[in-house]
């Protein structure tokens, strides 16, 4: 929490979304993409933020996005402090060290159901949780934390306290 703490950057409005777009198959950045996809579709105003080792228009993402292609870690602390909400639809994950990196920079957790997610934080109190694979229902959840900052507010105050023991 050192490195990754919140810089106060985030808007007021709650819906600045931020996921990983890696190339990699079991990061399913792709579903993150059809779900804002299918948000952006129905009329959601979303600024959308990314950063990885590929730009998310190749897994076609619709409509604007700032993507920053392996950043340094002090520009991604940056990025986690504007989010709102940061998503992580991996199929599987070891420990889940993007978690606490966005925890500490403020953001709202919104996760696959991947084993290693599990480790940190609780369902319904630390993040919500989606079916891994499930693009539909990570946009329905997306849909309802940007409709509710308050309760991002309480999944990151949670979050921190699930994540001291680390």
């Amino acid at each position: 929490f050192s490195r990754f703490r919140d810089l106060g950057l985030r808007s007021a409005e709650g819906n600045t979304v931020l996921f990983l777009s890696l190339a990699s198959s079991a990061k399913e950045s792709a579903d993150a993409v059809r779900a804002i996809n299918r948000l952006r579709q129905s009329g959601r105003s979303l600024n959308v933020l990314s950063f990885g080792d590929i730009d998310p228009a190749q897994f076609g993402l619709e409509g604007p996005v700032e993507h920053h292609h392996r950043p340094p870690q002090s520009e991604i602390a940056r990025l986690y402090s504007r989010a709102n909400i940061f998503v992580a639809p991996s199929l599987s994950e070891g420990w889940g060290l993007t978690l606490g990196e966005a925890t500490g920079c403020g953001a709202a957790l919104l996760v696959s159901d991947a084993t290693g997610h599990f480790e940190v934080v609780r369902p319904g109190r630390s993040a919500f949780f989606f079916r891994r694979g499930d693009s539909d229902r990570l946009a329905e959840k997306l849909a309802f934390l940007i409709d509710r900052p308050s309760l991002q507010l309480a999944l990151n105050r949670n979050a921190r306290t699930d994540f001291a023991p680390y």
